[in-house]
């Protein structure tokens, strides 16, 4: 190629990508050197840059840091530095599940915004976001070796080769199972990651190191056409002995597409044996994989009309087959969109969306879209599928947000997002966060918000404010009363209340707030059904039974006890009526709500001056009467007196007619 670098400046070394300087002098890059695409693109620091001039160039991390430091802090994020081959290189999320790279593998995956966490398999794994949504997917790529893909599309000077570095590029990010081509049907892997296999076609159909086809100068097939796969010997320890088989190894795929770049086919384009090899490598695929072929060609298939034994194969295994014409240049020819025409014919329906027609730089986003719902092909293939990789910001509803325990509902936002305790790397930090309840879960590797079930001990429970209830499995509960005003409590409903009696005051459990069944298990409850109503009936504490009612102090020191005649603590009049309604039933008994919780106490007046001896005391009391027509103490009322006692009491006055209360005076 053209000699240059020629230029005698730093600026005008540095504006041709084909130039380094190397602080004296402008020289040519490494990659400059690869004159063609194929050395270009097997080199991993160099790049063909199609959208630019057709050249080769080097890759952006190896080119722009040349020392550890400056790799590892790269502003964009997307280097790291290769000390076994001491150069800078291209991060992809598949690092960070390398241990010996990445310890913590969670909070780095977690902070590029390419990758995210998996959590969905366990250890979980950290994936490129583009796959998220990837169901167990096995694929079947096969592609065109026919003398046509030798041409130049757009500015690649060889098609083939352009087609085989957008493959190289696209098992090098793809989530793979990691099982070799020996495994086979008996692939168990399950979390939304795939296997491949490879093929290229023209009027054979061969594998790497399972040729079965060649051409002879004057275009005829030679071979005796697809080999029995179960006869084909395979071993975890070779990565170029696939046979075309599926594999989740991502040595092997690139062995593979080393092999077919190299052993391209040159023949007419056929596609018929091609079909009937995918069906056979379908065999090896399990049922809970989903089944993807994607045919790739340039020209038109001659033989679309000899498919239908293939296709009713692949049918019955579920197989969603999908094709990609590659045009030489953007705008499209009539030839192109007859050739399309043919390719569209031997595709899954609906037809016209199973097959594309695209230049090659566009083929990687399609098929990197596989696992993308809102993709041409990932649709189809994600539909029904169930796979999700969820984050916390992809969550829109309180209640899920608040189940997942690595996220946290922002109330100000509305939005779920991470929880703080997410943000810590390894089980040192997460424990000891000084701010938050956090818990490293060994499985996931992940620091999660703590629940109060996660505690097994009543210290550890309290101190995390959590309530311990021992009749329970997990014993350590959420608070279900954690209201810090009245107010507030009384709105979480009966199971809870306000209890004055602490100091300060505090939202409680109501006690025995149980069923009728668990009200009788509790030996500290009973069933009250005082009330007539089966309604109002309802499950009470036992009153006045604990050892500290034994003695006449403990026993009066309670509300809700008297001690009795027979020198026993006993339930105090009324106080079993369990609410409102039920208390004001008996004239005795007056609902008390200066205190919280509210109790049913009995009237002051007649409990104060019960018999006829203390009528005196029951007349001198302010707020009693004497009622002589039933001969009790009760509630002074201004309208039941006489002209005579009404004229002697202050709080009373008489109208002419009747008494009335002074402050009804002036009504």
């Amino acid at each position: 190629h053209k000699k240059r670098c020629m230029v005698t400046t730093q600026a005008d070394c540095l504006a041709d990508t084909a130039c380094n300087w190397d602080g004296s002098a402008c020289a040519e890059t490494k990659c400059y050197k690869h004159a063609d695409e194929v050395t270009c693109n097997l080199d991993t620091d160099c790049d063909w840059d199609a959208a630019g001039c057709g050249l080769c160039v080097e890759r952006y991390c190896f080119d722009t840091h040349t020392d550890k430091d400056s790799c590892n802090s790269d502003q964009k994020g997307v280097c790291r530095w290769d000390d076994a081959n001491n150069k800078c290189v291209d991060k992809v999320c598949d690092d960070y599940n390398n241990p010996a790279l990445y310890p913590d593998m969670v909070c780095p995956c977690s902070a590029d915004p390419r990758c995210l966490v998996d959590k969905s398999v366990t250890p979980p794994v950290c994936i490129d976001q583009k796959y998220s949504s990837c169901p167990d997917l096995d694929v079947v790529v096969s592609f065109d070796a026919s003398c046509s893909m030798d041409n130049t599309f757009g500015r690649h000077p060889n098609g083939f080769d352009a087609l085989m570095e957008v493959m190289r590029d696209w098992v090098s990010s793809v989530p793979l199972t990691g099982e070799d081509s020996t495994i086979g049907i008996n692939s168990v892997d399950k979390g939304g990651r795939l296997r491949v296999a490879f093929n290229s076609w023209d009027m054979g159909v061969r594998s790497a190191q399972c040729p079965t086809c060649s051409c002879n100068p004057t275009g005829a097939a030679q071979g005796d056409g697809i080999p029995t796969l179960s006869i084909v010997p395979g071993t975890s320890s070779s990565v170029a002995d696939t046979c075309g088989r599926l594999t989740g190894d991502r040595n092997q795929l690139i062995a593979d597409i080393n092999w077919h770049e190299g052993e391209n086919l040159r023949c007419a384009t056929k596609v018929k044996e091609a079909a009937e090899w995918a069906g056979e490598i379908f065999k090896e695929s399990p049922a809970h994989r989903q089944k993807v072929l994607l045919i790739i060609t340039d020209g038109k298939i001659s033989d679309k009309d000899e498919l239908a034994s293939a296709s009713t194969v692949l049918a019955a295994q579920g197989v969603k087959v999908f094709g990609i014409y590659l045009k030489r240049q953007a705008s499209a020819t009539t030839s192109d969109a007859e050739n399309l025409a043919t390719l569209k014919e031997v595709v899954s329906d609906p037809k016209e969306t199973h097959a594309l027609s695209l230049q090659v730089d566009e083929a990687l986003a399609i098929i990197d879209g596989f696992c993308d719902p809102n993709s041409p092909f990932g649709t189809y293939i994600t539909q029904g599928s169930g796979a999700q990789v969820t984050t916390c910001s992809q969550i829109g509803a309180l209640a899920s947000c608040d189940a997942e325990k690595t996220c946290q509902w922002n109330s100000i936002s509305l939005q779920c997002e991470d929880h703080p305790c997410f943000s810590h790397c390894n089980e040192y930090n997460c424990t000891n966060d000084p701010n938050n309840k956090c818990m490293w879960n060994a499985n996931s590797l992940e620091c999660e918000k703590a629940v109060c079930a996660d505690y097994q001990n009543q210290p550890d429970c309290l101190l995390n404010q959590c309530e311990w209830d021992g009749t329970k499995d997990p014993s350590c509960i959420d608070p279900e009363c954690d209201a810090t005003t009245e107010d507030a409590c009384v709105n979480l409903g009966e199971k809870c209340q306000w209890d004055t009696s602490l100091q300060p005051p505090d939202c409680v459990v109501t006690p025995c707030y149980y069923n009728q069944t668990e009200c009788l298990a509790d030996p500290n409850c009973m069933w009250d059904d005082v009330c007539a109503d089966p309604v109002d009936q309802k499950c009470v504490p036992k009153r006045c039974t604990l050892d500290s009612h034994k003695t006449q102090a403990g026993c009066q020191a309670d509300i809700y006890c008297v001690w009795s005649q027979q020198l026993t603590c006993e339930p105090a009049p009324c106080v079993n009526y369990p609410d409102d309604k039920c208390c004001d039933h008996d004239d005795s008994c007056h609902w008390d709500v200066s205190q919280s919780p509210a109790v049913c106490k009995q009237k002051y007046c007649p409990s104060t001056y019960p018999t006829n001896q203390h009528v005196d005391p029951c007349n001198a009391d302010g707020l009693c009467m004497w009622d002589s027509t039933t001969n009790e103490c009760v509630e002074k009322v201004c309208n039941n007196m006489t002209e005579c006692a009404c004229k002697e009491d202050p709080d009373c006055f008489w109208n002419g007619v009747k008494c009335a209360d002074k402050k009804y005076g002036e009504c």
